[in-house]
């Protein structure tokens, strides 16, 4: 019951754009800038000032809309529908210091007819959710009401203030706000007695351009942003997100009824399937129906005119990660015949399927099974694992047309917008995000949405935000840039990690989105440090651009393993039958720990996602990674044992090999075969799942924990360890190179943070050894950190060794490797770039002055090549004094 040979059968739109690669846009001069781009900044519509009702959002189940049919003192009042037993708005404040006595105060609507189980009241909610005080419900309707609540506030605390009611099961009652007010002592009017609900009355857009001159502006409503053309003004690009997003409906959708018949995703039952989870996306739509897809789709080609780049949210959610039993919406089931057909002959077919493919149901059939197939012994029936098959690449083909549509109709414009999407973040649990790897390779950028990371994450030891950054680059070998997010709301409760992120995703090979903050602006703290970081980027862009990790150890990451272990439809994720996914996040926590610099390689499927450059990628490394790896198809087997004949060392923990890459059993597993070769055995290390289980465990006895990462950190033979240092395990390192190897950068980041005061612990006098190639030339060591000058470090140079001492990191700081101005030369060529690039954005770059200035880039250039480094930072100056004027 083989298939047939052609095996990259399913959706059309996939076939299309597997031809034409996600890195298409990046190929030419209107599209590369999205690999240039280092200072992306993601405010939210309150940076444009007055008139912005954006800090006000939803608490519970509550939709706000803006009325001006029932406004007390302004133009506009808030209607708040509750969509659940209660709801209301909320918006986070934080007034000065000091112990003092807040009243807050609103107006309150309640038309007649109206009824709810407790009726409108202003409340006060820590932060974190904790209700702090609650006023009296107001008692009429149909009239305007004030109501209004004191609490005596102990210095420094975050409030959200805002009007919260409960209505009946099943009800959806509304009622109006308006005059909202704060004050002080009974007299200090704070920030918001306003009747229109402004924020404030200030644009703060030019003070964004200013402190962080940025390349993107980078995030839902960056078009409205720069409806009056100021940021382009300035040379900095838009890229504005799809109304919706990718599995949802909105629930004011005019379309929503008949979304619900012709697009819901329906469970094996054909109900309905509501999305569960903040509102207002409360019902998930299929991709399978062309209804749904042509809206979504169009929703990003509408507004892709005004902008130079788009973003989709939540692009990693296909519907069969929805949540168990779906989809199986009738065009899933009519999808998957379609596949069938493609895929098998009629004689496969037959013995295959119970009945005439044309009638054939993979819902009833999923259901019938059952019984005989509980939990992932689904997996052992050859129709319900083509079923997992087909949803992938139809899920991956669907976003494959949506990037090719974008392609087409910017095409016709003669623009390149590239397209992207948040595809999650790989920090572990049931999350870990196998398709957004798979769909790595049809978009122009990798986006991330994730959370503080350690020390802040502490439910076992791992490294998932560091090994999330260096395996998304490395799905395309660094070709397409990782943008990782943190809302800035996030900062609130570890204050440090403002500044760790943005450090953290840099040594990581990442570009962190800087003051993502849709609701609400950031805090001064916050957008201090993010213009910090900004200002550092754009005084050292050359340090950030074509450079290429240093590293002696792979970490295998399994697309077949993942892909058979994460199906939601059918209840099956990782967690509860492979090791792989949990267990390469302890193993990244070693390596980092240990100070052993690692790449991921990503072992594809071929059916998903190409390996074949990442396969020839393991002839530069010395030793290889291998956790619980137990689908594994013959192209990889071939690439490990080849990596082992040369001298490589394999390091497996758990089987390797056990399963084919469709998940097919195999009599001898590939760990097996490798050791019964006489000459590999020596080369072939497998290490007990103890090792893993005791370090990963916060509850493991100290001496286990000691013993377990030592097992783990030896298998790592002493030639691949790069750096040798005194550093502490909380001080994490990464080496990083140029595109031509004028330099070597080593990145470090400080993990080590006082919860209580908020406050780094300085790693101080960190002795470092870095084993560098003999023939790398350099003559003095730079240390690099934002918001300090750049001092140089002594060093002594042995034979294929440096060494040097580093005073102090607080929280991020580079060491460079570098000759003379080599590093101050390739700056100023970057700038120069960005300044032409600006130019161009802008739209005056025929100038004089430009001409002049891509004159004197070239000739800095050329002597760069020719590392005449004095001379090219003379021709490079008079390039950015050229590139700079208008």
């Amino acid at each position: 019951m083989a298939p047939r040979p052609n095996r990259a059968v399913a959706a059309t739109a996939l076939l299309v754009v597997l031809a034409t690669p996600g890195d298409a846009a990046a190929g030419d001069g209107d599209g590369r800038w999205v690999r240039d781009a280092l200072v992306i900044v993601s405010p939210g519509m309150d940076a444009l000032g007055g008139k912005i009702p954006g800090a006000w959002y939803p608490r519970g189940r509550a939709e706000i809309a803006l009325s001006q049919a029932r406004a007390f003192a302004g133009r506009t009042s808030l209607k708040i529908r509750l969509k659940g037993d209660s709801g209301g708005c909320s918006r986070l404040v934080q007034p000065a210091g000091g112990n003092y006595r807040l009243t807050f105060s609103c107006r309150v609507f309640v038309p007649k007819g109206q009824t709810f189980t407790q009726m409108p009241a202003v409340h006060i909610w820590r932060s974190q959710g904790t209700l702090v005080a609650r006023g009296n419900p107001v008692n009429e309707t149909g009239k305007w009401v004030e109501t209004t609540l004191d609490i005596e506030r102990p210095a420094g605390q975050l409030f959200y203030v805002g009007v919260s009611a409960a209505g009946k099961k099943g009800a959806r009652p509304f009622f109006y706000v308006d005059l909202f007010a704060l004050k002080r002592d009974g007299e200090e009017s704070l920030p918001l007695a306003n009747a229109d609900f402004e924020q404030d009355t200030g644009d703060k857009r030019a003070q964004i351009i200013a402190d962080f001159e940025p390349d993107l502006v980078n995030i839902w409503s960056a078009a409205k942003l720069n409806k009056d053309g100021l940021f382009h003004k300035a040379g900095a690009r838009i890229a504005s997100w799809g109304k919706v997003e990718y599995d949802a409906a909105l629930d004011w959708d005019r379309r929503l009824d008949e979304f619900k018949k012709t697009a819901a995703a329906r469970d094996i039952d054909g109900k309905i399937v509501p999305r569960k989870g903040y509102p207002p996306f409360m019902y998930r739509m299929c991709h399978h129906s062309p209804t749904w897809h042509e809206y979504q789709k169009s929703g990003l080609l509408r507004i892709l005119g005004e902008n130079d780049a788009l973003g989709q949210d939540n692009l990693c959610n296909p519907t069969f990660r929805g949540g168990k039993d779906q989809c199986f919406c009738q065009h899933c089931r009519r999808d998957f015949r379609k596949y069938l057909q493609k895929r098998f002959n009629t004689e496969q077919l037959d013995r295959m399927l119970p009945g005439p493919v044309e009638e054939f149901s993979i819902a009833d059939y999923i259901k019938r099974i059952r019984p005989t197939h509980p939990g992932f012994k689904l997996l052992d029936d050859p129709v319900a694992r083509e079923f997992v098959r087909a949803q992938y690449m139809y899920g991956k083909g669907f976003i494959a047309d949506i990037a090719a549509s974008i392609r087409r109709t910017a095409a016709k414009q003669g623009r390149v917008v590239p397209f992207f999407g948040n595809q999650g973040a790989a920090w572990g649990g049931n999350r870990f995000p196998v398709f957004s790897v798979v769909i790595s390779d049809v978009v122009d950028a990798q986006c991330l949405e994730n959370s503080p990371m350690e020390p802040y994450r502490r439910t076992h030891r791992h490294a998932w935000n560091a090994l999330q950054y260096k395996l998304m680059a490395a799905a395309t070998r660094w070709e397409k840039p990782v943008w990782p997010l943190i809302d800035v709301s996030a900062f609130d409760k570890f204050p440090t990690s403002e500044r760790l992120y943005p450090g953290e995703a840099l040594s990581n090979g990442a570009v962190p989105m800087l003051i993502w903050s849709p609701h609400t602006w950031p805090s001064e703290r916050t957008y201090k440090a993010h213009a910090e970081y900004a200002r550092f980027l754009n005084s050292y862009r050359a340090l950030y651009l074509q450079r290429r990790p240093i590293a002696r150890v792979a970490l295998g990451y399994s697309v077949p393993t993942c892909v058979w272990r994460s199906f939601f439809s059918y209840w099956v994720y990782w967690r509860a039958a492979s090791n792989h996914g949990r267990w390469i996040g302890t193993v990244a926590r070693v390596l980092e720990d240990a100070h052993i610099p690692y790449d991921p390689i990503v072992f594809g499927h071929p059916d998903l996602l190409d390996d074949k450059a990442q396969l020839a990628a393991l002839d530069n490394y010395d030793v290889l990674v291998l956790t619980e790896v137990d689908c594994v198809s013959e192209p990889q087997a071939a690439a490990v044992r080849r990596f082992a004949e040369r001298g490589g060392r394999v390091v497996v923990i758990g089987e390797f090999g056990t399963r084919t890459e469709d998940y097919l059993p195999r009599r001898k597993s590939l760990l097996d075969q490798l050791k019964a070769v006489p000459g590999l055995r020596d080369r072939v290390v497998s290490l007990p799942a103890s090792c893993v289980l005791d370090f990963k465990n916060l509850k493991s006895e100290s001496e286990k924990v000691r013993t377990a990462y030592a097992t783990l950190a030896d298998a790592m033979r002493p030639e691949a360890r790069l750096i040798q240092t005194n550093a502490p395990k909380t001080l994490w390192l990464n080496l990083w190179k140029d595109a031509e190897r004028r330099r070597i950068a080593l990145h470090m980041v400080n993990y080590n943070v006082d919860l209580q005061r908020h406050e780094f612990r300085a790693a101080r006098n960190v002795e470092v050894s870095l084993d560098v190639p003999e023939d790398f030339a350099f003559n003095r060591i730079l240390l690099l950190a934002p918001g300090t000058p750049a001092t140089d470090l002594a060093f002594k140079h042995g034979n294929s060794a440096v060494s040097f001492r580093v005073p102090a990191i607080r929280c991020y700081a580079v060491a460079v490797l570098t000759t003379d101005n080599e590093l101050n030369v390739a700056d100023l060529i970057a700038t120069a770039r960005r300044n032409l690039d600006r130019a161009r954005v802008a739209g005056r770059n025929d100038g004089a002055s430009a001409k002049t200035a891509r004159a004197a880039l070239a000739e800095a250039e050329r002597l760069y090549r020719a590392r005449q480094y004095a001379d090219a930072q003379k021709a490079a100056t008079a390039a950015v004094q050229a590139s700079a004027k208008p």
